[in-house]
């Protein structure tokens, strides 16, 4: 048996969500709900991280990750890591930016794939960024 410190109230708790993957080469509508940067692993660099929400359809709600190396001793992965938040800035519309937070709640498209996993569930992965428009998350 194992006791808890107080009384837990499911009621009063977000349920789990669901963590299957976005299929392969769907184009969804999402926005940048949380960014941070973190240590890598190895601890010899920093990885920017960004949560997508999709905003609607089928995958509502669903969430994509994206990490992104800002530092890192490996001079390749910089490089393909600023490509990707050129990207994003781009869609975003803004470009330049200091913090990535300016980045957060502007909807843009992306196109899904599936990065395969040894030892661990399938992910989402990004293979395209599309601007959308404000009337609508039409593409500009």
């Amino acid at each position: 048996m194992a006791m808890l410190p107080e009384v837990f109230k499911s009621n009063e708790h977000e349920k789990m969500g669901d963590f299957t993957c976005i299929p392969e080469d769907e184009r969804v509508l999402v926005q940048i709900v949380k960014s941070e940067v973190k240590d890598t692993k190895a601890g010899d660099g920093k990885r920017l991280l960004f949560q997508m929400k999709v905003m609607e359809g089928e995958y509502k709600d669903k969430v994509v990750f994206v990490g992104l190396n800002v530092v890192n001793p490996n001079p390749t992965a910089v490089e393909i890591s600023q490509k990707e938040l050129a990207s994003i800035c781009d869609v975003c519309g803004k470009p330049t930016v200091r913090d990535s937070q300016e980045l957060h709640m502007i909807p843009f498209y992306i196109t899904t794939g599936i990065e395969k996993s040894e030892g661990y569930p399938d992910k989402n992965k990004v293979k395209k960024y599309e601007a959308a428009d404000s009337a609508g998350g039409k593409p500009k």
